[in-house]
């Protein structure tokens, strides 16, 4: 692979999270780096030397090496630790932060070296772990052995994870080719806004282009495969999906509770720009309106800064009760806790579930009395999210349901322009590592911008819920019920330009392809199921009569390690086939089985809850040996007959099996008969020839005139009557052949 193309760890980085951002990367594009992205490279500076200067510690200098081994050095295994190497292979280049030798690895003679990965957040992402693998990847191409785990180093503590890297390899194999298509390519891939654009360098010009081409990627709430099946449709821009939106029937008993989020009518809102309301919903705070907004870092289930804001008399209160850190968090809630008591009944109105999440949170950690927790309760039974009544209800003119989207609507303004939840984050670790003042009150104002967006929406919404919405073009809001139909449901009479087109689109209506005419379209085609005829019985197409779960039974111990440490794996399914009789005829009768996988935590072996089985029935297999052996009937009849009667497509070799396994299954009552003619006191005994596979064999027959065994020889010869009778003391007869 050229150089030019070559793959590096933050291209591959930059894929995980977004192939058009890998792209412009692999093209040399240069994106606007913001002062908060600025910032979170200078704390990951800091973190990674606090991180070394931890790992060096107990490495004596001479086994560290700062900078790019060769290849050999890496074989032969003289350092511990390497420092920022640069690892080159057959994808391109790797850059792991630290390769870390494993401990006992020249005692064996095996060189084993594990990368080493820094990380600002404090828990670690799936995109992490597969930029640990790549580095694996590298590393064991040129040393030759490939570790079972690899390690990150996270967060402001720098806390130490290990990694388990052998799924993951799969993934990253899988990953580098798809990059290497993207980032090969002459053109660029299809651009697609999604939920890492905020802390991109390049997300004012991707959104740019987005707005310029009204991409389906600006609606947040359509996911990928749901775009994926409206551009096979034909819908490829958000005014396209707006005019497949239809009004609702008007229903009596309908149900507020029932909407859901209609993506072509938040389309329609932003085309049309205006405010689009759907039934008839309410709000009717019972209390005291106070707007509160929690900061917080979710990783670490810290919060440092919670915001109210109120009106006292004819003035608007707004409070700021700060953390520095997880000690002073207790006091923080104490001091909010009291601001609460002193409003009296307050109706806390917030935007999204986070703020109650906090209230249950702060309950549980330091409500010990009975009068807190009693408040507290009052307070999340009153509280009203403002999301939940959006999100199916009032459809704004913005392409996502954003509080800062959606406050830009309405005018409110943040002094920082780039305010936002993932940016919040950053300046926190950064005043807590820097104690810069500027970045506290930077949070402070985006706390309380925050709660004045939530007070401007809440009394903009109640303004619309009050006002009579129509669809006329002089307000900005519309009921949806007010709607006409703009497409009727029939088109009636057509007239044709030409009256060829008349024939062309009465042939239209023709169902050649499954009725008249089968055309093949490719090599095979799957046979459509008839009418009265079902499809093979598997877990995707099978009739399921009955649904059973399975009786847990966990295991005490692992049948390959024996440890006793078990974790649940998922819940899994097997569908047995099976004959049901009854007076009245015979019928298929499937039965789905649920039961739990469990995975050993030592050495990852799965055991489940069930036997392993086949999948036919006892009845079934025994209807299918009576055909081969009473009716003496092939395997592929036998196999013609049971997709004829019950609409069951067996494979023929499931009929050899099933053959086979009730062979070994009735072995034991075979061996009985034959010990029961030899202990008896008169045996007959008699041989014919028979042609097996082209070749000639012999079947010798025993029988005491009670029981009878048939027993296969290559040959006539009456060794075969001695073996079997050598023990036998009573009286014999036999054929042509003496015995």
């Amino acid at each position: 692979m050229l150089m030019n193309k070559a793959i590096t760890g933050r291209k591959f980085a930059a894929f995980l999270e977004c192939a058009t951002k890998a792209y412009l990367l692999q093209q040399g594009a240069k994106g606007i780096t913001s002062d908060t992205e600025a910032l979170r490279r200078s704390l990951e500076s800091e973190i990674r030397l606090c991180a070394l200067e931890r790992l060096r510690a107990g490495i004596p200098p001479h086994e560290v090496f700062v900078g790019t081994p060769t290849p050999e050095i890496l074989r032969a295994g003289i350092y511990s630790l390497i420092i920022g190497p640069e690892i080159p292979f057959t994808w391109g280049a790797a850059h792991p932060d630290a390769l870390e030798r494993l401990p006992g690895a020249v005692a064996r003679a095996r060189i084993i070296y594990r990368p080493i990965r820094f990380t600002l957040n404090e828990k670690t992402t799936y995109t992490d772990k597969l930029a640990l693998a790549f580095d694996t990847l590298a590393t064991s191409e040129v040393v030759g052995q490939t570790p079972s785990t690899g390690k990150i180093i996270r967060g402001s503590n720098c806390v130490e994870q290990s990694v388990h890297i052998a799924k993951l390899l799969v993934r990253a194999r899988s990953a580098l080719k798809a990059a290497g298509a993207v980032l090969s390519a002459a053109t660029p891939p299809a651009l697609e806004l999604n939920r890492y654009c905020p802390t991109c360098e390049f997300q004012t010009r991707c959104r740019e282009l987005a707005i310029a081409s009204d991409d389906l990627s600006l609606l947040p709430t359509i996911g990928g495969k749901t775009r994926k099946k409206m551009m096979q449709k034909g819908i490829s821009s958000v005014a396209q999906l707006s005019y497949t939106f239809r009004p609702p029937r008007r229903r009596r008993s309908a149900s507020n509770t029932n909407l859901k989020h209609d993506p072509a009518l938040k389309a329609l809102a932003v085309r049309t720009g205006r405010i689009h309301i759907v039934g008839t919903p309410t709000l009717s705070p019972a209390g005291i309106m106070v707007y509160m907004d929690v900061e917080g870092i979710p990783d670490r289930t810290f919060y440092y800064l919670v915001g109210l804001r109120y009106s006292s008399g004819k003035q608007e209160v707004q409070r700021s009760f700060w953390a520095d850190n997880e000690v002073g968090e207790r006091e923080m809630w104490n001091s909010c806790l009291s601001a609460l008591k002193q409003i009296g009944n307050p109706c806390l109105i917030h935007y999204g579930s986070y703020e109650t999440q906090f209230l249950r949170r702060m309950k549980v950690r330091y409500c010990s009395d009975l009068e807190d927790s009693d408040f507290v309760e009052g307070l999340l039974s009153r509280a009203v999210n403002l999301v939940t009544l959006i999100y199916a209800h009032v459809y704004f003119p913005t392409y996502s349901n954003g509080l800062k989207e959606i406050g830009k609507y309405l005018g409110c303004k943040w002094s920082d322009p780039e305010a936002s939840g993932a940016n919040s984050l950053v300046w926190r670790s950064g005043w807590e590592r820097t104690r810069n003042p500027v970045l506290r009150e930077r949070l402070l104002a985006y706390n309380a911008e925050d709660c004045q967006a939530t007070q401007m929406l809440t009394e903009r919404l109640y303004k619309l819920l009050l006002e009579k919405q129509s669809a006329d073009s002089e307000t900005d809001s519309v009921n949806v019920e007010g709607l006409e139909r703009s497409y009727p449901l029939r088109f009636g009479p057509l007239t044709y330009a030409l009256p060829e087109f008349q024939r062309i689109n009465e042939a239209a209506y023709w169902d050649y392809q499954r009725d008249k005419v089968y055309l093949r379209s490719f090599r095979r085609k799957t046979a459509r199921a008839g009418p009265g005829r079902r499809l093979p019985c598997n877990k995707a197409d099978a009739h399921i009569n009955k649904t059973v779960r399975a009786q847990e039974a966990r295991p005490t111990a692992c049948p390959k390690c024996g440890a006793g440490k078990f974790h649940k794996n998922g819940l899994r399914s097997r569908v047995t086939c099976d004959l049901r009789f009854s007076r009245f005829g015979v019928r298929l009768w499937t039965v789905q089985e649920n039961f739990m996988r469990y995975q050993c935590w030592n050495c990852k072996h799965g055991v489940i809850e069930l036997p392993r089985e086949g999948k036919y029935g006892p009845n079934l297999q025994a209807y299918v040996v009576y055909q081969l052996i009473e009716l003496r009937n092939s395997i592929r009849a036998v196999a013609r007959n049971m997709d004829a009667l019950f609409g069951l497509k067996m494979p023929i070799n499931a009929v050899s099996n099933i053959k086979t396994s009730c062979a070994q299954r009735y072995l034991p009552v075979y061996e009985s008969i034959l010990r029961r003619i030899c202990c008896g006191g008169l045996v007959n005994a008699d041989e014919t020839q028979v042609r097996i596979s082209g070749k000639v064999h012999y079947v010798w027959v025993f029988t005491n005139h009670a029981e009878v065994a048939y027993v296969p020889a290559p040959s006539r010869e009456a060794g075969v009557v001695r073996d079997f009778l050598r023990d036998f003391k009573g009286n014999r007869s036999a054929g042509t052949t003496p015995v």
